[in-house]
């Protein structure tokens, strides 16, 4: 459905728009750009051209064209087949079920492990019936919805050298590489590539986070944090205010409204910011961001923003107190 909206907005500015259509090869014109040739014999002309498939489909499409570093590069890229199973089968996730998660290993020293995603936790399906995906299952699972096989890429020390040699190829002849292969065959690994291509071919920049470290605070200053979000979850009731941890971690207090509609977001840097805070409360706050504790992601307005949503929960709380007393 996303698909098809997306489509549809870029059919409505103009864009051209073809799908479904089987790729048979790529074949360089002489400094006019790349023909592309379908299954079905038809023809198209791009000036550019982002692949965003598996490594072997990649190469082979380009066939004898690709380059001698696109093979090498490409080709470490290995894949497996497997079977994979939407079905209903409890027998494949653990047997207490107060152990499951969206995520599920089961092995055995004998018969290899399996994979099994929990799909009424990842993408929140109301049923009591549970609704399974499994990956390589040790037996054909019973309650069988449906069946498919798919390639994954094999993580290994080559694929993960050949990732970081990509910059060689990428773009270098009008041709850009996207996939799940870029990084560790996750589907976030696709987003990120194609964005990265996308913004390639527009000759933009796109800093792609490697390897995000998680914070990890001291036994103080974990506890320095505790305090700090309970004290902003029941402070910051209008408004909205977001902390996000190097890492990921997220932390959101507050919603805008009409009393307060603005929203700030906080990048933590350096766990040192809720000691502060927890110590020398507003004096910490301004102390932590000299000291580059922690920055607003927006440059212009975050910081406003910020001692704005202080401002109002604090006339609030006032005014608030002023309302019990009257009565």
């Amino acid at each position: 459905m996303e698909l098809l909206q997306v489509k549809g907005e870029l059919e409505s500015i103009g864009c051209r728009i073809k799908t479904s259509c089987q790729v048979k090869s790529i074949s360089s014109i002489d400094g006019a750009g790349y023909r592309v040739l379908e299954k079905d014999g038809s023809e198209e002309t791009y000036d550019s051209v982002i692949l965003g498939v598996h490594a072997p489909n990649a190469l082979k499409v380009l066939g004898i064209e690709a380059t001698h570093h696109e093979r090498r590069i490409l080709g470490a890229c290995q894949y497996v087949h497997r079977d994979i199973y939407l079905h209903c089968d409890q027998n494949l996730m653990p047997r207490n079920t107060s152990a499951w998660s969206a995520w599920n290993f089961l092995g055995t020293t004998s018969r290899g492990f399996s994979v099994t995603y929990w799909l009424n936790q990842i993408q929140k399906v109301e049923s009591v019936r549970p609704f399974l995906v499994t990956l390589n299952p040790p037996c054909v699972p019973d309650h069988v919805l449906l069946k498919w096989n798919a390639s994954l890429p094999v993580p290994s020390v080559a694929a993960a050298k050949a990732y970081l040699q990509l910059d060689q190829i990428q773009g270098k002849r009008g041709i850009w590489f996207c996939g799940v292969y870029n990084g560790h065959g996750f589907h976030e690994d696709g987003l990120k590539s194609g964005k990265a291509a996308a913004q390639g071919l527009l000759g933009k920049k796109c800093d792609v986070l490697l390897n995000p470290k998680k914070m990890s605070p001291s036994w103080t200053e974990a506890g320095a944090r505790l305090l700090v979000t309970r004290f902003f979850n029941q402070y910051i009731s209008i408004g909205n205010l977001i902390l996000v941890e190097e890492g990921g971690s997220v932390f959101s207090f507050g919603k805008a409204c009409d009393k307060c509609c603005v929203k700030s977001v906080i990048q933590v840097h350096d766990p040192l910011f809720y000691w502060k805070v927890a110590i020398e409360g507003g004096m910490g706050l301004a102390e932590a961001y000299i000291d580059g504790c922690y920055s607003v992601l927006d440059k212009r307005e975050g910081l406003l923003n910020l001692i704005l949503i202080l401002i109002a929960n604090r006339d609030e709380r006032r005014n608030r107190r002023i309302a019990r007393k009257g009565f």
